[in-house]
């Protein structure tokens, strides 16, 4: 990301834009079984808080019992991933610990429940999807007017009123919206990736709002979203790598040896030739989204493994997941690129692509789908903005953090960067584990250590230096037998 703005602490600017909740009621989606659901009203534009408003869908897990420990707003990263699933997740933690706690999901403004949604071509992902890797010039010019049809696409969408306020600011102003629709002056929060880089906005901006704080699977908004992404083709080659060691350690459930440079080098010929002889259905485009997942963390790998087996012994193409991993639907797609397009500035399209030349030999599996997924920021349609500043010494609250040693989506680097700028910051690693967004699924060590600090506010000690401050084993795999 580029060199921050900065940005002073927000005191009352969000608080002159009117908000309003409908009541809550039994949420009908069969995902939030369990949940109730409401809609709050909020300013499209800020910096015009008595103009149009749009609507934001929020779900609930009240709290159960006398022991009322306050409410915790949460995101689940993305940017542009279904939020109002996530308190279901609280169930997770050890000794009821959630159920001291109002957990609200929120579906940020443009996305799945919110209205209006965002939305620019919806049949972007079906299924063939292009060859990813340009073979020929010929190839790179379709894949270069297909990202620049679809910024055009998204120019003139119903929702693009909406993708022209859709910065990490603007989301955390309705965090501080939705807190204030609740009738409570603090409340706590839970980030998950992306959510994690809008958690550190929001902590900063409403550093008197905001009390307990876990942060899983931690990016560094110092860097500019280009940059990430760039960093992010190097990290998923690493955990992807883990992945293939794990599969060459169960032969017998994978039929693939036990050699994982030889399954390695059998995964990339078979994408080389499917992409050379592209076949009717899902092909070579398919297969690295789908394998993408592995490098996501363990609770994909069993699914992964048994593909790499039908794929690989069988020529078996049926199993291939449809969409493009990790946004496959055209909504949460357009809201990806509201956010990561309007708050960062990027390069033209021809320096994408040269970047990708440069990284992709030693880096196969993700460098050419990131590059097109981000494709579109090279002619988006909403002026860029700087990032919005976040400060360390502003939000001087104990808070954790949470991430794995080869995270693929968010390097562990960025953890450790965010730590450095917080002094008030703990970091909890998982040891050498490769799964992103692992807090909800991780070891009773850090399961523990997040039940501790939510219940009591307790937080390991600051450790020397720039490390993590605690080590905990790393979430374990399935068995695989």
């Amino acid at each position: 990301m580029p060199s921050n703005t900065s940005a002073s602490p927000q005191t009352t600017s969000a608080s002159a834009a009117p908000v309003s909740v409908t009541p809550w009621k039994a949420c009908t989606d069969e995902d939030l079984k369990g949940l109730e659901c409401a809609d709050v009203s909020v300013p499209l534009d800020y910096a015009n808080p008595q103009g149009e408003k749009i609507t934001l869908a929020i779900s609930r897990r009240a709290h159960k019992g006398s022991d009322f420990k306050g409410v915790v707003l949460t995101n689940p990263g993305g940017p542009g991933g279904l939020g109002r699933t996530v308190p279901n997740s609280a169930a997770n933690l050890p000794n009821n610990v959630g159920d001291s706690f109002d957990w609200i999901g929120v579906d940020i403004r443009g996305v799945g429940g919110s209205k209006p949604q965002v939305s620019c071509i919806p049949d972007y992902f079906a299924t063939p999807q292009p060859v990813f890797r340009p073979g020929d010039d010929a190839a790179t010019q379709k894949w270069i007017e297909r990202v620049n049809a679809y910024a055009q696409a998204c120019k003139t969408s119903d929702g693009f009123k909406v993708l022209q306020h859709m910065t990490t600011l603007d989301n955390a102003k309705d965090l501080d919206s939705i807190r204030r629709a609740l009738g409570v002056d603090k409340v706590h929060f839970w980030g998950t990736s992306y959510g994690t880089y809008l958690g550190q906005v929001f902590m900063t901006q409403y550093p008197q709002h905001v009390d307990r704080v876990v942060l899983d699977s931690v990016a560094d908004p110092n860097k500019g979203w280009y940059q990430s992404n760039l960093d992010q083709n190097v990290a998923v080659t690493k955990s992807f790598r883990v992945f293939l060691e794990w599969v060459a350690k169960n032969p017998n459930m994978f039929h693939l040896g036990t050699d994982a440079d030889a399954i390695e080098r059998k995964t990339f010929a078979k994408i080389d030739e499917l992409a050379a002889k592209p076949p009717a259905g899902a092909g070579s485009s398919e297969l690295i989204a789908s394998l993408i997942k592995a490098a996501y963390g363990v609770g994909y790998w069993p699914m992964n493994g048994q593909l790499l087996d039908v794929v690989l012994n069988k020529n078996d193409l049926q199993g291939l997941d449809e969409g493009k991993d990790p946004n496959p639907s055209d909504n949460s797609y357009a809201a990806y690129l509201g956010v990561e397009c309007s708050e960062s500035t990027w390069p033209d399209i021809q320096t994408m692509i040269a970047d990708a030349r440069r990284l992709e030999p030693e880096n196969q599996l993700m460098t050419w789908s990131n590059t097109w997924l981000n494709g579109p920021c090279a002619t988006w349609p909403v002026p860029a903005k700087s990032l919005t500043a976040v400060d360390g010494a502003t939000f001087d609250k104990p808070f954790l953090m949470i991430g794995e040693t080869l995270d693929g989506a968010t390097p562990f680097s960025d953890a450790l960067a965010v730590r450095d700028r917080f002094a008030s910051a703990r970091l909890v690693e998982g040891k050498n584990g490769s799964t992103h967004s692992s807090a909800f699924s991780a070891s009773p060590c850090v399961l523990d250590t997040i039940a501790a600090y939510l219940t009591t506010g307790d937080v390991p000690a600051r450790a020397a230096g720039s490390v993590a401050d605690k080590e905990c084993p790393a979430v374990a795999p399935l068995p695989t037998s």
